[in-house]
């Protein structure tokens, strides 16, 4: 059987102990034979550098681009893009962990020409790909034993198409990348990046699937996170999505949860009530 090679690329700055976790996870368990791991750093000074040195002695599959200066996230996910050798280029957050058979599964979806890009289901994202999760999300205490539940409960492939991939994890052929560009630069800083990518795409005919078989975790906002406590995230959300709407002469339309990930969110009294109101409809047609 023979196997595309993937690259796996990574932007970093700083929040070294998630790069560490990421990386970790990465080398325990991806089985997929011949992948690259291409990490392009933004000027971390927290000791993250020191750390890829350390990996680049323990594994010849990996290349460490070392900038200057925080050149964003887009024109960094581009950088390693360029510089990348594989048929599956693989973008993923160095705040996420994951887990067994997970780029081989992805990989596979990829195998339909109509698919442009393939996600996986996470436990942190704004879209139907977040699932409910029951382990610590933060701590992390739990999170194999469910993840070795969630795979024997989703052996064989399983998918949905989704209107947008969220970045912390996709994967896409070249020749797809070749097609449609590279990362738009004009929302460098981050947001709204996917958004238009994964717009791109469809205008091209090409679908976007999330794989309810891979699971990824996904800490998620480490970057904006910060932006949200100065207030300075709305400003860039907002400045974004004007320049969303302006360049494709659209209105950007919100993201939406998956059904049963909204009710789990919802206040138990409320839950409480929405099944004694369900349970009392069911009683009602029975006696009728």
């Amino acid at each position: 059987m023979s196997y595309y090679k993937a690259s796996i690329i990574i932007i970093t700055h700083n929040n070294l102990y998630y790069t560490k976790l990421c990386c970790e996870s990465i080398f325990s368990k991806t089985q997929y034979p011949g992948y690259e791991v291409i990490i392009v750093d933004n000027a971390s000074t927290d000791g993250t550098r020191n750390y890829f040195d350390e990996l680049k002695k323990k594994h010849s599959n990996i290349h460490v681009i070392l900038n200057r200066e925080n050149i964003g996230f887009v024109r960094a996910s581009n950088q390693g893009i360029q510089l990348s050798t594989g048929e599956i280029v693989v973008l993923l957050n160095n705040d996420t962990v994951v887990t067994k058979n997970w780029l081989e599964r992805l990989i596979r979806y990829l195998q339909d020409e109509k698919t442009g890009m393939v996600g996986p289901v996470t436990s942190f994202c704004g879209n139907e790909a977040r699932i409910n999760v029951p382990y610590n999300t933060v701590t992390l205490d739990g999170f194999e034993d469910f993840v070795r539940q969630y795979h024997a409960e989703h052996k064989e492939p399983e998918s949905f198409d989704i209107k947008t991939l969220a970045m912390y994890c996709v994967a896409l052929r070249r020749k797809v990348i070749d097609e449609v560009g590279l990362l738009d630069e004009l929302f460098n800083t981050g947001l709204f990046e996917d958004d238009d990518y994964c717009y791109r795409l469809k205008l091209k005919g090409y679908k976007l699937i999330c794989a309810e078989d891979v699971f990824v975790h996904h800490f998620g906002e480490m970057t904006f996170g910060k932006l949200k406590k100065s207030g300075e995230y709305m400003k860039l959300f907002e400045k974004n999505k004007r320049r969303f709407e302006e360049k494709w002469g659209i209105k950007w339309e919100p993201h939406r949860f998956r059904e049963s990930f909204m009710l789990s969110q919802r206040p138990l009294k409320d839950r409480m009530i929405s099944n004694f109101k369900a349970s009392l409809k069911r009683l009602v047609s029975y006696i009728d």
